[in-house]
C-alpha cells in the first residue's frame, strides 16, 4: 500500500513538472542596425523555431533583461524601432529563446544614432560630363549655362509649371 501511494504521488509530481526546453546555443546572427529619422531598422538571420528579443537604450551599452531597459518581445526581422531621439546614440543587443527556454547567448552590442532625414546626401554617378556654370530664374524664364568637352551650352526657356496641390 505504501509503495502504491508513493507511485501515485510520484506520478502527480512528475505530471506537474514542466520540462523546460534547452536555450539556443548561438546568438542571433548577422544583426544589423540601420539608422533612420527617429527610428532604426534591426535585421538579423531569423530562425523559425526561435523567439527573438531586442533590448535597447540610449548610450553605448545595454544589458539584456535589466530593469528599465526597453525591450521588444517576439520580434520578426526586419523590425522597425520607432520613438527614438535624433542625434542620440542608442545601443542594441539581441538574444533568443526556444519554446519557453531561458535566453541563449546575446549578440554583440550594436550602436546606431538616428538622424534627421535628408541630413546626409550621397552623390550619385554623373549623368553627363558637362559642367553647370550658372543658372538664373526670374519667375517665368530659366537660363542655364554650362559647358561640355567641346562646346559651351546655353539653355533658355519659358518656365511653365502648374502645381496640382
Amino acid at each position: 500500500m505504501h509503495s502504491r501511494v508513493l507511485a501515485i504521488a510520484s506520478l502527480i509530481t512528475l505530471a506537474g513538472c514542466h520540462f523546460q526546453a534547452d536555450p539556443p546555443s548561438e546568438a542571433p546572427g548577422n544583426v544589423q542596425v540601420i539608422a533612420g529619422d527617429g527610428q532604426v531598422v534591426v535585421t538579423w538571420d531569423q530562425q523559425p523555431e526561435l523567439t527573438y528579443w531586442i533590448f535597447y537604450q540610449p548610450g553605448s551599452s545595454v544589458v539584456p533583461a535589466t530593469p528599465g531597459v526597453p525591450l521588444i518581445f517576439n520580434a520578426v526581422s526586419p523590425r522597425v524601432v520607432t520613438g527614438l531621439v535624433n542625434a542620440t546614440q542608442y545601443a542594441f543587443i539581441m538574444n533568443a529563446t526556444m519554446d519557453d527556454s531561458k535566453a541563449g547567448p546575446s549578440s554583440p552590442v550594436m550602436l546606431q544614432t538616428p538622424k534627421l532625414a535628408g541630413d546626409t546626401w550621397s552623390s550619385g554617378a554623373a549623368l553627363t560630363t558637362a559642367n553647370l556654370n550658372g543658372i538664373a530664374f526670374n519667375g517665368s524664364r530659366l537660363v542655364v549655362v554650362g559647358d561640355s568637352a567641346t562646346t559651351a551650352t546655353i539653355f533658355a526657356g519659358d518656365y511653365n509649371y502648374t502645381s496640382t496641390t
